[in-house]
């Protein structure tokens, strides 16, 4: 007996030996000798679960483990090894049971705890969680892996400013660790504080600058700044370091699709896909389009292989966290009827997720939501929409303004309740707006912003709306209605939308007048020739159809005098694809068309006011800019199409009783363009009807008083 008591003991202590010295398969065997000579030694399945587990047998390994904590229910190594076994295999519950069997055998234990609250996170149990982070923080005080926990679950609850503190204190107990740093950093750049987050990932690349982690990080927040160069170079650099690196291929296509390089873009989504393939980045591939086209043909070609794609992706699932970037915003501006295309795009995804839905409120003073991406005041959108929020009547309505992004709100003199969310957190998004308890939400503009779009199929009111600050139907089924206006639609325009199309008697805008601050001879500033015709066509290049290069081409023939003046894209190679076009359709008068730098906004102003004449963009007409044209009575040529998003220009010289500058087809457009131009005196005549009528355009109450109007009748039911 002494002796088989002497070879177990042997046996223990060499399998224990073994697995110290990493020998795994050593300890195996040892640990199922003594498992044979005796099953009843708990050591000896605990080992040899510890072996199993380290070859990779996690299964086997659970099985040992509970062998060793049948026998022994106080073995605390056994019992910590099952949880973690579980939880290598996400199965959390079982993974929780035996986590707080093991707080019962030593209820001290921080790295128990820890383990505890990561469980209770991928559980969904966020508050528990917390308290289990914290007590692991109680019994190993200013760890920063703890820290660095708890300040993820602070994130993750939307209490983004005690993360950050909890992130700092993290850095502040280690600062080389660099998971802290990029935690803080990334945090950072979500919140805006660039500056901030910039000095966290530049130290940790100091420390580690070969991280391909902290190298995305900081890609992504030069993305952020639109600091496209910059962040290319760092998601290449990750890529360099590790060629597999999902997010850094998914953002460097990012890049390169914002830029307008389309097929470079839709190489690196491919190579995401293959290493990751989720639903999203097929999403994403399916929805890409390019901002500028060479040929009508060729936007028949996006167009169809748009189509085909989203058709293809039936019945597949969608991660929201994959989707951004999706919505297809360059559709609109192919210059066709795009109901049919959003309605599939959104029934794809409306059928792909479990959208939140809340119970409805009904307030004694309807709260009144408006949300938008685009809500400053250098914004089309700010400037047509801020001013309705701002005169709503306070007494019968209250109104909520929801930001997207670090956005600065313009001071309104009236107060208004105001939440911002960030443009990638839908989770949290959509459960704030479900706590304001809105009667009405109104979207100005669903599909110039991926998280808005997002956020449109959720029902979060009693009634959802969308209006033309992107003219063009969304396709949901959430949204109830589309506030437009008579002086826009035609009368087949239901037809166009899946909304209840709402045709108020007025432009739903309240735009103040632009005033000049201070006059300067912009002329002589630009370096404009003072003899030569101004044509201004100062729009987003994205609104040059193919179709419109034979007006310009012929109105610059026509008049050799004539100069036309565009604006530089904020991505270079848009503006090249643009030039490479018109080499191709319009050569002979390439000398006489010239793209200007971006300009601050007192120069574009005096540059509209002695401009002779504005083109307003076929199919795709122009905003604000109409607006700022007609306040100075400086002509706009348009031609309506059979869209809102081509009518526009046409709403307002409706409402302003003048028709001059309203061409029926194209020779028509280009006459009335070349006669305004070369005519000083019939020019003349045309701005003086324009100055003495255009004032029905700004600050228009009765806009603000049809937008009550339709909320009361809305809401009565």
């Amino acid at each position: 007996m002494v002796g088989f008591v002497s070879t177990i003991t042997t046996l223990l202590t060499q399998a224990d030996e073994a697995f110290q010295a990493g020998h795994f398969t050593q300890a195996e065997t040892y640990s199922r000798e003594i498992i044979g000579l005796n099953p009843t030694v708990a050591y000896a399945h605990r080992i040899f679960g510890m072996s199993l587990k380290q070859q990779g047998q996690e299964q086997e390994a659970i099985n040992a483990f509970k062998n060793a904590l049948a026998l022994d229910p106080l073995d605390l190594e056994a019992c910590f090894q099952l949880a973690h076994s579980f939880q290598q295999l996400s199965q959390w519950p079982k993974a929780l049971q035996f986590y707080q069997h093991a707080l019962s055998i030593k209820p001290d234990s921080h790295e128990i705890y820890n383990n505890l609250g990561f469980v209770l996170q991928q559980m969904g149990q966020m508050e528990e969680a917390l308290a289990a982070f914290q007590q692991a923080l109680k019994y190993l005080p200013n760890n920063p892996i703890i820290l660095v926990n708890i300040g993820g679950i602070y994130e993750s609850l939307g209490q983004n400013e005690i993360a950050e503190k909890t992130y700092e204190s993290a850095v502040n107990a280690d600062p080389t660790f660099l998971t802290a740093l990029n935690k803080l950093g990334i945090l950072q750049t979500r919140l805006g504080k660039w500056q901030a987050a910039l000095t966290q990932f530049q130290k940790a690349l100091g420390m580690e600058p070969n991280d391909p982690i902290t190298q995305n990080n900081l890609g992504a927040l030069y993305m952020e700044q639109y600091r496209f160069s910059e962040a290319m170079a760092c998601f290449e650099k990750a890529l360099e370091l590790e060629p597999a690196f999902f997010n850094a291929l998914s953002n460097l296509a990012y890049v390169y699709q914002t830029q307008g390089f389309i097929q470079e873009a839709m190489v690196l989504y491919q190579k995401a896909y293959e290493i990751n393939p989720r639903d999203g980045i097929r999403l994403k591939m399916a929805t890409l389009l390019p901002p500028i086209y060479q040929s009508v043909e060729e936007i028949q070609q996006w167009r169809s292989h748009l189509v085909e794609t989203v058709e293809s992706l039936q019945g597949c699932s969608l991660d929201i966290s994959d989707s951004i970037g999706s919505p297809p915003f360059f559709l609109a501006y192919q210059g066709l009827d795009d109901r049919d295309i959003m309605q599939k795009t959104s029934s794809l995804c409306q059928n792909i997720k479990a959208w939140p839905s809340v119970p409805l409120a009904k307030n004694p003073k309807p709260r009144i939501g408006f949300i938008s991406r685009c809500f400053w005041k250098s914004h089309t959108i700010g400037r047509v929409f801020l001013g309705l929020i701002e005169h709503l009547n306070r007494e019968c309505f209250d109104p909520v303004v929801i930001s997207i992004g670090p956005v600065e709100l313009p001071l309104m003199q009236t107060p208004y309740e105001h939440l911002n969310l960030h443009p990638q957190d839908f989770e949290h998004g959509w459960q704030k707006i479900a706590d304001l308890k809105l009667d009405v939400l109104i979207y100005t503009d669903i599909g110039m912003d991926p998280m808005t779009y997002f956020l449109g199929f959720c029902r979060l009111a009693r009634v959802q709306c969308v209006t033309w600050g992107h003219p063009v139907t969304t396709g949901m089924e959430t949204i109830d209605h589309y506030l437009s206006s008579r002086l826009f639609e035609t009368p087949e325009a239901p037809a166009h939308y899946t909304e209840n199309l709402v045709l108020l008697d007025t432009i739903p805008a309240y735009y103040k007048k632009p005033v000049i601050e201070h006059e300067i001879n912009v002329k002589e500033k630009l370096g404009l020739p003072p003899d030569k015709h101004l044509y201004l066509c100062l729009q987003s290049l994205f609104k040059f159809h193919p179709d419109f290069d034979h007006l310009i081409g012929e109105i610059l023939r026509r008049d050799p005098d004539g100069i036309l003046l565009m604006a530089n894209a904020l991505y270079s190679h848009w503006t090249d694809l643009l030039l490479e076009r018109f080499q191709e359709t319009i050569p002979d008068v390439l000398g006489q068309i010239r793209i200007l730098e971006r300009l601050d906004f007192n120069t574009y102003l005096n540059l509209v006011a002695v401009g002779d004449v504005a083109l307003d963009p076929i199919h795709f007409g122009g905003g604000s800019t109409t607006y700022e044209a007609l306040a100075f009575g400086t002509p706009v040529v348009t031609k309506p199409s059979a869209f809102l998003k081509g009518r526009m220009t046409y709403g307002c010289y409706q409402k302003m009783g003048v028709d001059d500058c309203v061409a029926s087809n194209d020779e028509d457009y280009i006459n009335i363009a070349v006669r305004l131009a070369t005519n000083p005196k019939y020019r003349q005549c045309i701005q003086n009807k324009i100055l003495d009528s255009h004032h029905v355009l700004y600050e228009d109450k009765a806009a603000v008083e049809a937008l009550e109007t339709f909320l009361w009748e809305v809401l009565k039911d």
